[in-house]
């Protein structure tokens, strides 16, 4: 495994965090997944301050944030992030089980590159989160794949 490959998701709901890094493991089988849960954590992991990410070469193909976190909410980590030089690039997908259309527009408004609806329902759980994962790792180029 390259080791620029890695998705961080940042999900404080131990359940949801251990079906979404299923799905993702299944999709982006040559891609690490790195589970936090909580925003102090995913902003540790980004900086790699954690012991978790220090292996890496290059910034997550991704980052999933739970809009609903516990000490740092998902929208409070994307605002550190697009306002952090070495960060601000890095895309980030926003994910809530209950969302409103102000929290949506707020976070496109932070610089959210996707705001995803986790659905209770496993299949529709399982195909949002499967496509997510193919289209950030296969379709789209950070500048980390980029070798023009």
């Amino acid at each position: 495994m390259d080791n620029s490959c890695w998705i961080l998701l940042a999900e404080n709901d131990p359940d949801d965090a251990f079906l979404i890094k299923r799905i993702l493991q299944q999709a982006c089988a040559n891609f690490e997944i790195v589970t936090v849960n909580n925003g102090t954590e995913a902003l540790r992991c980004l900086r790699q301050e954690a012991h978790l990410t220090s292996k890496f070469a290059a910034p997550p193909a991704v980052v999933i944030l739970d809009h609903g976190m516990p000490e740092q909410t998902g929208l409070t980590v994307l605002q550190t992030m697009r306002s952090d030089p070495r960060l601000q690039g890095i895309p980030v997908v926003i994910c809530s089980g209950m969302m409103t259309r102000t929290q949506v527009l707020q976070a496109y408004k932070l610089g959210a590159n996707a705001y995803v609806e986790k659905p209770c329902d496993f299949d529709r759980l399982s195909r949002v989160f499967h496509q997510l994962g193919e289209f950030w790792t296969e379709s789209n180029i950070t500048p980390a794949r980029c070798t023009v």
